[in-house]
């Protein structure tokens, strides 16, 4: 079960991969954990609008674990 550490409020033209970076310093594996925690974030176009609150949880322990998925390509 994946806790919740915080939210974050997106402003326009944020990205889902580039927040996890700015918030954990990686995104590989943690874009998915932020997901699941997320559920309808999926649906959100790649490029945020303004106001969206996005929970990001604690990352568990080890990310290896974690399958990365490409969301867009």
């Amino acid at each position: 079960m994946v806790k919740t550490m915080s939210k974050y409020l997106t402003k326009d033209g944020d990205m889902l991969d580039n927040i996890c970076y700015k918030n954990y310093g990686v995104q590989e594996g943690v874009v998915e954990l932020v997901l699941q925690a997320n559920q309808n974030l999926s649906e959100q176009p790649e490029v945020l609008s303004t106001g969206i609150y996005i929970t990001l949880p604690d990352l568990p322990i080890p990310l290896n674990d974690i399958t990365p998925i490409r969301i867009w390509e």
